[in-house]
């Protein structure tokens, strides 16, 4: 755990945990001993990585002075004692003062090698200084926290071994840069969001990668085998480098390498898409981590909502030709687990509770939830017994430079947009962009049927010819007038409800508007059969009913 000042007087506040749980963490005044009252700052619950990050407007010279703890529940409306505290002193983080980068054994099962010596086994909660040349190998059910001088820590899980290189001075102004030979297991990389993101502080290399890191946290698993190399990322990015080509991998997206081949395409990081690529063979992270990670968190579904004013269909398949399911509405939520190659079509579930295929593009979605804070530029200032001194800036008169005037940018379609910010620079525009790709609904064709998005009927679904037979402004092609859930271009009675679609003379006619059901020529109104195809009209017992169709067990009319 620490706590950092920020430029702007607050407070930033971080508490990892060994295992995920839904813990609920606060900040009391007092001390460990004295029993719970209500608590001076609420902190956020822990999120998958067993990880709370808070701000809190009020300045840390405060909570240092009043003196506090940070004590963890098991609920918010747990009663009694905490399961858990811990007193705030200066230079506390996680595992202890973090002077130098050390190993720290979070149980028994974590052997520590250095360059010119024996193996030997580190006690619970030992920490070890390592330096280059040293090895670190956690057993069947252990598990260690590299740390470093600035509170970023790498979790080391079962059965991993590897071996610690260190570049630069070991000091917090300059941080050095750690390169991590991973020889094999599973490692999660974690830092707060306050750090200084810009500088790359670790390196890990594999049988068949080298991913580098800049503040993020991440995990990496090289499997003993097959020697490849998996990196899901769940905040901010890393670089992956193999067979000489490098792929950023984002928040919320996976990719593997083979030693030897370049590294995959990026892909969301859910479970399906593991298995979808790899079924059977990479382990879930709760057996990877033993339960300190959850794998339905990291790789769950994501969250997406539909982003089109027509609403989204939900299809069959991957594409525009498969039977459609289910329409969508604007601003629906849809859940999310599995995307085609070219992450064109997202496989997932309405709110309906509905499954099929929806067109990437009209879904905007989370990968994974945006995090509770922001702080990627606040500077870090690690706790001290008294403020930071502000330095004093002595202000310069400002100076005038007078040049030859520069014309403004040309206006190309006379809109009254410059065209470096036009989205259709050679079409007067009033800057419409309905699914927000940065291309003017004037100059651009979504479905490609040759009408522009701004006059086309039907924004997502091809229709070259814009038939709209009620005139609503609605194309046929994703129109249902009669709101049978047939589309109009489909519909057999585009103006009458007929769920059914029944034909019975296969005239592409529905039977709920056609004239003559049977197809005998024979309007309904005077058909003798309307049902049954009749051309005669024969009734030989005078009943009114057709001989075609007469059970005959009724009175004869002579």
């Amino acid at each position: 755990m620490f706590l950092s000042a920020t430029a702007d007087d607050e407070t930033f506040v971080w508490a990892i945990l060994a295992k995920a749980a839904p813990l609920t963490i606060a900040l009391y005044e007092g001390s460990c001993d004295e029993p719970d009252a209500a608590p001076a700052h609420e902190l956020s619950g822990f999120d998958a990585a067993g990880e709370s990050e808070t701000l809190l407007d009020v300045a840390l010279d405060e909570i240092l002075a009043a003196g506090h703890v940070i004590k963890i529940h098991e609920s918010e409306s747990e009663a009694g004692e905490a399961i858990a505290c811990q007193a705030i002193e200066i230079g506390n983080g996680a595992g202890g003062s973090l002077k130098d980068t050390a190993i720290i054994a979070r149980n028994d099962d974590v052997l520590y090698r250095p360059l010119a010596g024996e193996e030997s086994r580190l006690t619970l909660e030992a920490r070890q200084a390592v330096q280059t040349g040293d090895a670190i190998n956690v057993r069947e059910r252990g598990e260690g926290w590299l740390t470093f001088p600035d509170y970023l820590i790498v979790r080391i899980f079962r059965d991993t071994d590897m071996g610690i290189s260190v570049e630069g001075e070991i000091d917090p102004e300059t941080p050095p840069i750690i390169e991590v030979e991973l020889r094999g297991g599973t490692v999660f990389g974690s830092r707060p969001d306050p750090a200084e993101v810009a500088e790359q502080r670790v390196t890990i290399t594999t049988a068949g990668a080298v991913i580098t890191t800049t503040g993020t946290k991440f995990l990496v698993h090289v499997d003993r085998d097959s020697e490849a190399t998996w990196v899901l990322v769940a905040s901010g990015e890393v670089q992956m480098e193999g067979a000489g080509e490098t792929v950023t991998v984002p928040a919320g997206w996976q990719s593997w390498t083979i030693p030897g081949e370049e590294p995959l395409a990026p892909v969301p990081g859910t479970r399906a898409m593991v298995e979808a690529l790899f079924p059977e063979e990479l382990p879930l992270l709760d057996d990877l981590t033993i339960d300190a990670l959850e794998d339905e968190a990291l790789l769950g579904d994501k969250t997406c909502v539909v982003k089109s004013p027509q609403g989204l269909r939900l299809r069959s398949g991957a594409g525009t030709s498969f039977e459609r399911l289910e329409s969508m509405p604007d601003g629906s939520e849809f859940r999310a687990s599995l995307w085609n190659d070219d992450l064109a079509w997202t496989y997932g579930t309405s709110e309906t509770g509905q499954a099929g295929w929806a067109s990437s593009n009209f879904l905007e979605c989370a990968w994974p939830p945006p995090p509770l804070v922001s702080l990627a530029d606040t500077p870090v200032v690690r706790p001290t017994s008294a403020p930071p001194s502000i330095p004093t800036v002595t202000p310069t008169a400002a100076t005038t430079t007078i040049g030859t005037p520069t014309p403004p940018p040309a206006d190309s379609d006379g809109d009254g947009w410059r065209d470096d910010i036009d989205n259709c620079w050679l079409e007067p525009n009033d800057q419409a962009d309905w699914d927000m790709d940065n291309v003017g609904d004037a100059c651009a064709d979504f479905d490609g049927d040759g009408a522009t998005d701004a006059l086309d009927t039907c924004l997502v679904d091809y229709n070259p010819g814009q038939e709209d037979i009620d005139g609503d402004g609605v194309g046929d092609a994703c129109d249902d007038s009669d709101g049978d859930s047939a589309w109009d271009s489909f519909d057999n009675c585009i103006f009458t409800y007929n769920p059914g679609q029944e034909d019975s003379d296969l005239d592409d006619i529905g039977d709920a508007c056609d004239s003559d059901v049977d197809g005998d020529s024979v309007s309904n109104d005077v058909d003798k059969c309307p049902l049954v195809y009749d051309p005669e009209q024969q009734d030989w017992d005078n009943d009114g009913i057709g001989t075609a169709c007469d059970d005959f067990e009724g009175p004869i009319v002579r």
